[in-house]
């Protein structure tokens, strides 16, 4: 029993010393909570037509009479665009052009083949980027006549409908990719 009591004597002095050990290892802490404010705004991406020409012939406003156009005739028009955007924008000018090949086009068709109506569109030609406020003009020109005196002869008095050529065209924009 002796043998008991010294066991147990032994095992309460270990607790008791280890107990106080333990007990009196205290460190100092303190906590904090960060707050993350952050707000963000997001940009916008906005496009204005500024100024949208009538059409000129040779330089002089078309009343929309275009039926005495004749071999040398110039026809323009000019677009001017504007990235109103608070952020830098690329621009890019889609053509969609018209069909030749319905049924009613044959003459018109005949007469871009043979060079007697040419279109030219001036665009960015490539995507071009544009600040806030910045601006870009579009120039369109259709040229009557191909210098050949028996091809212009042969549209003397046709009437060319060129709705279906010059058709809408898409200005796009979206915000400039960052690198």
């Amino acid at each position: 029993m002796k043998k008991n009591k010294t066991i147990a004597y032994m095992l309460a002095a270990t607790l008791l010393v280890g107990g106080t050990f333990a007990g009196t290892k205290a460190l100092f802490t303190d906590k904090v909570d960060i707050a993350n404010k952050l707000v963000i705004t997001t940009g916008i991406v906005d496009i204005e037509i500024k100024e949208d020409t009538e059409w000129f012939k040779n330089g002089d406003k078309l009343s929309k009479d275009f039926s005495t156009l004749v071999p040398g005739d110039v026809l323009t028009r000019e677009v001017k665009v504007a990235n109103n955007s608070n952020t830098e924008c690329e621009i890019d000018v889609v053509d969609y052009k018209g069909s030749l090949d319905d049924k009613g086009y044959e003459v018109l068709r005949n007469a871009v083949d043979d060079g007697f109506i040419a279109l030219s569109d001036q665009g960015p030609g490539e995507i071009e980027k544009l600040k806030n406020g910045q601006s870009t003009t579009l120039k369109f020109e259709v040229r009557v006549g191909s210098g050949n005196n028996d091809i212009d002869n042969n549209y003397q008095n046709k009437e060319l409908n060129l709705s279906n050529f010059l058709a809408n065209y898409e200005v796009n924009i979206s915000q400039a990719t960052k690198k």
